[in-house]
């Protein structure tokens, strides 16, 4: 027998102000990052992702992270190349 791992997603509900949030792209621009960088990040649990499940069906796939944490993350990056300059 081997031990392995389960990963879960839950969904829990949320109020969050417009402000609050931006979209992947934005938090990609935001970090100059690649749009599969910030997904990784998404993935490897750095960045928290939030959809909107009463987004109409041109938005419905749309993913956004908290400002949050992507501004949190900008200055680690920002340290991280200061350290390196």
């Amino acid at each position: 027998m081997v031990t392995l791992q389960v990963r879960k997603i839950i969904y829990e509900e949320g109020q969050f102000e417009p402000e609050q949030v931006m979209t992947i792209r934005e938090a990609a621009d935001a970090l100059g990052m690649t749009l599969d960088a910030v997904i990784a990040a998404v993935r490897g649990g750095r960045l928290t992702e939030l959809l909107d499940p009463d987004a109409t069906h041109q938005f419905k796939n749309r993913r956004f992270v908290l400002r949050a944490e992507v501004e949190e993350e900008a200055e680690k990056r920002q340290r991280v190349a200061d350290k390196w300059a």
